[in-house]
C-alpha cells in the first residue's frame, strides 16, 4: 500500500485548530479521530511563530498521542508541507514519517505524520499556543482525558503577540496565496 498515494495524513497539533489547518488547505476532509500508539506530543526547539517549544512527536512505550486522520490532496499536502517547513533534501524542520494510527472504530489506517527534524532542546511551549492545539483538539472530538493531559503541560506565557508572521502570505495578507 503506497502511503504518499493515499493522502492520508494524520495532525496532532496546531493543525487540529480547524481555521489554522484552513490557512494552509483548502479542501482538508477529516476522516477520523485516531491515536498514535508509543508516542507522545512534546516540544522541542525554538518555533518563533508561537514563542516557545515547537510540536514533536517522541516515542514512549504505552503513551498515545491522540489526532485526526485527514485525507488531503497534493496541492494541499504541499502547502501543509510548506506551513511546515519541509524539504525533500531533509533540512526542514519537519520531515514525513510513515505511521499506523487506529480510529475509535478500531480501523487501522496508514498515514504520514509530521516528525520534528531535531529532537534536542525540549521546552515549554507558549501558553497561547498549547491552548490552540487544545481548543483544536477539542473542536475536533479528541477525548476529554488526552485534553485535559495535554492542558495540564508546562507552559510560559508569549513574550509576544503569536502567532507572528512567518512567511509572505501572512506578513502581506495575501488572500490568494493559501500556503
Amino acid at each position: 500500500m503506497n502511503v504518499i498515494s493515499q493522502g492520508l495524513y494524520f495532525i496532532y497539533g496546531v493543525h487540529l485548530q480547524p481555521e489554522q489547518l484552513a490557512r494552509c488547505c483548502r479542501a482538508p476532509q477529516a476522516l477520523a479521530v485516531a491515536r498514535l500508539a508509543d508516542f507522545r506530543i512534546d516540544f522541542c526547539g525554538y518555533s518563533k511563530r508561537w514563542d516557545g517549544g515547537a510540536e514533536a512527536l517522541l516515542e514512549d512505550a504505552g503513551v498515545a498521542t491522540w489526532g485526526v486522520v485527514y485525507a488531503l490532496d497534493a496541492e494541499d499536502a504541499e502547502r501543509l508541507d510548506l506551513d511546515l517547513a519541509v524539504r525533500v533534501d531533509g533540512t526542514g524542520s519537519y520531515f514525513h514519517y510513515p505511521a499506523e494510527v487506529e480510529d475509535q472504530q478500531g480501523t487501522i489506517h496508514s498515514v504520514l505524520l509530521y516528525m520534528r527534524n531535531s529532537l534536542a532542546d525540549r521546552r515549554a511551549p507558549s501558553a497561547e499556543y498549547l491552548a490552540r492545539i487544545a481548543a483544536g483538539g477539542k473542536a475536533m472530538g479528541l477525548p476529554d482525558d488526552y485534553l485535559a493531559d495535554l492542558a495540564r503541560r508546562p507552559a510560559l506565557p508569549a513574550s509576544c503577540a503569536v502567532p507572528k508572521a512567518s512567511t509572505l502570505r501572512d506578513l502581506f495578507n495575501l488572500e490568494h496565496c493559501q500556503c
